[in-house]
């Protein structure tokens, strides 16, 4: 079956996860984790969004299985692809590392070993995902020219251009942002009653900020990304080749893609928790 580019668009879903999984832990590193890759967010996902639509406007295809050697035809936009994926997959120095490596200490200040095992499928199933699009669109051989292709827009190369530089930004300026934005955000979610009287309050009201020293660069945190990385690249290589590994099997049996499908985890969840709530 043939794919879409725009399937960039399902990683959403695992971010999303990503970020409940962050608000799960309700430890101050997890959930200033998950303000900051909210915000993160807000940068890579449209810099991959830009890409597909730049190559569906500039090639005149949305298919992968139509696409290939767009790397030597479109360097730039290659370039801003590979950048997106290593934002939203963790690679340093770039932002989705930072925020990520957040989550991660979130985890273990949370003691919820098994949470690590989740947040590391979710990362291989991205690398994976994003992995086999840059292959199949952008590094693939294709000696066949395209029928309708053009130049990159000034615009579009300057939207590029200046997402490419927040997704390294917001990683280098990660110090500040974690302590002006994300633990500050991670303070009122934890203490909402002072959260409320610092809002509400007459002018002068504040609220207290504990200190949050993120552990950016611990060893088991580089390791478990390092891990994310090679299996998410065998993963892809595999289903690159044509081999269907049983993880895959089993989330195509699970869910497929379709509107459908999400509808009904959605009810379903929404179910689950009401239920939970209810016996609460």
């Amino acid at each position: 079956m043939r794919r879409r580019l725009l399937h960039v668009a399902f990683d959403t879903v695992s971010q999303m996860g990503v970020l409940a999984l962050a608000l799960g832990t309700r430890s101050r590193a997890g959930l200033a984790g998950a303000a900051y890759h909210l915000a993160n967010h807000a940068v890579f996902k449209p810099l991959l969004f830009l890409c597909a639509g730049a190559i569906v406007h500039t090639m005149g295809v949305e298919r992968l299985s139509e696409m290939g050697g767009l790397a030597r035809r479109k360097p730039a936009l290659a370039t801003a692809f590979v950048v997106g994926t290593a934002a939203i997959v963790g690679v340093p120095p770039f932002n989705g590392y930072f925020s990520l490596s957040l989550v991660h200490q979130g985890v273990e200040e949370a003691h919820t070993g098994g949470l690590v095992v989740v947040l590391l499928a979710v990362e291989v199933l991205t690398v994976a995902a994003l992995a086999r699009a840059a292959w199949l669109a952008f590094f693939r051989p294709r000696d066949e020219p395209y029928e309708h292709e053009r130049a990159l827009a000034p615009g579009m190369v300057a939207a590029l251009v200046g997402l490419g530089v927040l997704s390294v930004g917001f990683g280098l300026a990660a110090g500040p942002l974690v302590s002006e934005v994300a633990a500050p955000a991670a303070a009122g979610l934890l203490d909402r009653a002072a959260y409320a009287t610092a809002v509400l309050s007459p002018p002068g009201g504040q609220l207290t900020v504990p200190a949050l020293h993120p552990h950016f660069w611990s060893v088991g945190g580089l390791v478990l990304t390092a891990v994310a990385m090679v299996l998410g690249a065998v993963l892809a290589r595999a289903v690159v080749r044509g081999q269907q590994p049983r993880p895959i099997t089993t989330l195509r049996a699970l869910h497929n893609g379709s509107v459908n499908d999400y509808a009904a985890y959605v009810v379903g969840g929404l179910l689950v928790v009401i239920s939970l709530l209810g016996l609460g």
